[in-house]
């Protein structure tokens, strides 16, 4: 029964936000693969960019100072 409220939470949240994210965006996202990533990293290059950018921010949220919260 959880799963079934997480994955209805989820496609309703995701109609919500998912077409607010940038369009370079291939993390997590429906009917997005890293290879469709690759591909327009190369799409990229072919017109003349020079630098691509992999960003993981697994840990990132570890390290960011958080206020606690009162009750605690």
């Amino acid at each position: 029964m959880d799963r079934l409220i997480q994955q209805s939470i989820n496609l309703y949240l995701q109609r919500i936000y998912d077409p607010t994210f940038s369009e370079n965006n291939y993390g997590f996202r429906p009917k997005r693969r890293a290879h469709d990533a690759v591909l327009k990293a190369k799409q990229y290059i072919n017109e003349g960019y020079t630098w691509v950018v992999d960003i993981d921010l697994e840990k990132f949220f570890d390290k960011v100072r958080q206020p606690k919260a009162d009750f605690l």
